[in-house]
Order: C-alpha cells, then structure tokens, then sequence
C-alpha cells in the first residue's frame, strides 16, 4: 500500500512539475508525464520509510524539514546527472520541488507509521 500511495504521488507530483513547465525529463519518449524511472525511485523512496527511515515516523516536523531539504538536492542531483533539467527561472522549480518531497516525506512516514502500529496489532480505523 505505501508503495503505491507513493508511485501515484510521485506520478502527479513529477507529472504536475512538467506541466507547470518547471522541468523536463530527458528520456527516451519524455514528454508531458513523468518516466517510468522515476517512478521506480518513489517506490523505493516509499519503501525506506519502513526500515532505514522509521525514525522519521515520530518526528514529524522533521520528516518536513528533510523533505523541504532533500527533495531539492534529489532533483539537483537529477540534473548533474543529465537526467533531467529546470526551466529557468530555476528557483520557482526548486522550491516546488522542495514542497513536493517535504509534503511527501510527511505523509509516507505518517502512512508507515500506521501501517506499522496496525500490522503490530494496534487497532485499525
């Protein structure tokens, strides 16, 4: 479930910041959606929230902060990489960025984080 809470996330989050003509992808067939990819990374994004990452699951405005923080390095690590690029002005991209990782930080180590109480026997809603 967290994996594909985050697919579909990252798929309107990325797919939104290519509309709103805030970057493009450079891949085969990159056009108006996000690619397969990056996809692929959400979902091992997501999963990270349940092990390496669970100790963000009680620290929620931290989860916030390392969103707000790393999201723009991701994408600024996507760009040396020639994956992909910001349409200038460069700034407006980056924040988006940094909204998009610190909302999706937030919500995927709260998802977790009742996923693993409710797997643990805690009560489900």
């Amino acid at each position: 479930m967290l994996v594909g809470v985050a697919v579909a996330f990252g798929a309107i989050a990325d797919s939104s910041l290519i509309a709103l003509g805030r970057i493009e992808y450079v891949a085969p067939l990159a056009g108006r959606f996000a690619p397969a990819w990056i996809l692929v990374l959400w979902a091992w994004f997501a999963a990270t929230q349940m092990h390496s990452m669970q100790w963000l699951q009680a620290r929620p405005l931290f989860a916030i902060a390392l969103g707000l923080v790393g999201g723009p390095l991701s994408y600024l690590a996507g760009e040396r990489l020639d994956a992909l690029r910001f349409v200038e002005p460069r700034g407006t991209g980056l924040a988006m960025g940094a909204v998009v990782f610190g909302l999706a930080t937030f919500g995927l180590s709260r998802l977790a984080r009742h996923l693993r109480t409710r797997g643990a026997g805690g009560s489900a809603s």
